[in-house]
């Protein structure tokens, strides 16, 4: 046996079992989600809602699956009349899966029971807003890369003919490349690192530190959007605008992590 048919052979083996270990983690996340399911639909919320919780923390899961996982718990919420909460969830299924029908529709009812403005407004702003965010981060990425392997067949075949129609075909594709690299800088200049929602109904007091007995320096709105900085037992640190300070963890949900409270 030749060394390089040996050392292959030692390369797959040590791989082997890091690959039967990911698949096994697929198939008992994907057995949950199932779970998870027939204990919805059998009635069972409380079962449902720990598995599905549990789920979303799970790393390795993709955008598609964690849509699904957040589209199931906005569900629960808003049959259990939690529509602050049932908001909060569609709206992180949407940010994962933005051409997401149903979660579109849920949103805007949930929204309207928990006493909040349309999250689509139906002027000309917000159908751009909405467009601009239709793709999601995989899909820009995947654009990006085959817009600039077009180019560079492109320029090669500029270079070797020649003429007016290879040029034009390049400078429209760089056009679309910048295009797709702005969108994709410009969402994730606006991204928050750990995305959460306050879904306390008399909204949430922001104190400077974890005190009750502190002045509040500021009250964030019902469906307000902050980034989580921190976490100190009952207390969780965000940051809205330009405010930071300290609230009720059972006051805020954070979007893709942990169940607060």
């Amino acid at each position: 046996m030749s060394a390089r048919l040996l050392l292959l052979l030692l390369v797959l083996f040590a791989l082997a079992p890091a690959g039967l270990a990911a698949e096994q983690v697929e198939r008992d996340a994907a057995a949950d989600f199932d779970a998870a399911v027939e204990a919805y639909r059998a009635g069972d919320h409380a079962t449902a809602r720990t598995l599905w919780e549990d789920l979303l923390v799970e790393p390795g899961l993709s955008d598609d699956e964690r849509a699904r996982i957040c589209y199931g718990l906005g569900n629960l919420a808003f049959r259990g009349e939690r529509f602050l909460e049932a908001v909060a969830r569609y709206h992180a299924t949407i940010e994962l899966s933005p051409r997401h029908a149903d979660a579109w529709h849920n949103l805007e009812l949930a929204r309207s029971r928990a006493g909040l403005e349309a999250a689509d407004r139906g002027d000309l702003a917000a159908t751009v807003e909405r467009l601009l965010a239709a793709p999601t981060e995989s899909e820009l990425t995947r654009a990006g890369w085959l817009l600039l392997g077009l180019m560079v067949l492109v320029i090669a075949w500029e270079i070797r003919r020649g003429g007016l129609l290879p040029k034009v075909a390049a400078w429209g594709l760089l056009g679309l490349l910048a295009a797709c690299l702005g969108l994709a800088l410009v969402r994730g200049s606006d991204a928050l690192e750990r995305p959460a929602m306050v879904v306390a109904s008399g909204g949430a007091p922001l104190r400077a530190e974890p005190d009750l007995g502190l002045e509040v320096t500021e009250s964030l709105a019902p469906g307000e959007r902050v980034d989580v900085l921190d976490q100190l037992g009952i207390w969780t640190r965000v940051r809205s605008g330009d405010a930071t300070g300290w609230l009720e963890a059972d006051r805020v949900l954070e979007l893709f992590g942990p169940p607060q409270g």
